[in-house]
């Protein structure tokens, strides 16, 4: 669905990008996947109000069998640095492929 308005409802879905966001009221929720390397800064479609937003992620791992998790570490209104560690055998390495990534908060005042 393109960008468009309903009430108080307006937002961007795409079938052809894996990022976007959608707006409910004062609401913002953004998504996306993200091939960015451990420690770096992935950037969010849209900016958040300030940065109390929540993230949350999941890896996509085909080839690790240890025990992999998406971390996050500081946040502005437009970007988060993302931390991606597993347990490789007792040992802490990082993981290379890809991962969703989904934030809630609100959106800026217009």
């Amino acid at each position: 669905m393109p960008l468009g308005t309903h009430g108080d409802t307006e937002g961007q879905i795409s079938n052809t990008s894996p990022d976007g966001y959608f707006d409910v009221g004062n609401l913002r929720i953004q998504w996306g996947i993200s091939s960015a390397g451990s420690g770096a800064t992935v950037t969010l479609p849209k900016p958040f109000k300030n940065t109390t937003y929540t993230l949350t992620g999941s890896a996509n791992l085909a080839t690790h069998g240890g025990l992999a998790s998406v971390q996050f570490g500081t946040k502005s209104t437009t970007a988060f640095v993302v931390f991606k560690p597993y347990d490789n055998g007792g040992s802490i390495s990082t993981w290379v492929e890809s991962f969703n990534w989904m934030a809630i908060g609100m959106k800026p005042d217009a």
